[in-house]
């Protein structure tokens, strides 16, 4: 017995669009994602920024007692200005995840949507 199997051009189609609906759904999930890195970095900026330029007393006795803060995904932008404005306290300061930016100041994303870090395996 032999069978036959008709070719719907309806079935191809359907096919298609979703293949094309799970392509447009998978980037924007990733967009979003981006985002929230974005966002992520940004709340973290807040209290190390102002840990970083505006320290307590008590952490300044700290640090000048040997403590080491671990800062962890400030902007390069914000790193090179502390370096710059807080040459005493370098060795005070360690930097991890630092967010390469572009020339306006915003994170660079690489290829995937992905925001671009500095990272020595820290």
């Amino acid at each position: 017995m032999q069978s036959t199997t008709q070719h719907n051009p309806l079935n191809n189609s359907i096919s298609i669009i979703t293949l094309l609906f799970l392509v447009i759904l998978s980037g924007s999930i990733q967009a979003e994602e981006s985002i929230a890195d974005v966002a992520l970095f940004e709340t973290a900026d807040k209290w190390q920024v102002n840990r970083l330029f505006e320290p307590t007393t008590y952490q300044r006795k700290k640090e000048t007692q040997g403590k080491i803060v671990i800062y962890d995904g400030l902007r390069d932008t914000t790193v090179k200005n502390a370096l710059d404005t807080n040459f005493n306290r370098i060795e005070n300061m360690m930097f991890t995840r630092v967010i390469v930016t572009d020339e306006s100041g915003q994170p660079e994303h690489d290829v995937a949507g992905n925001v671009i870090i500095e990272d020595d395996g820290c």
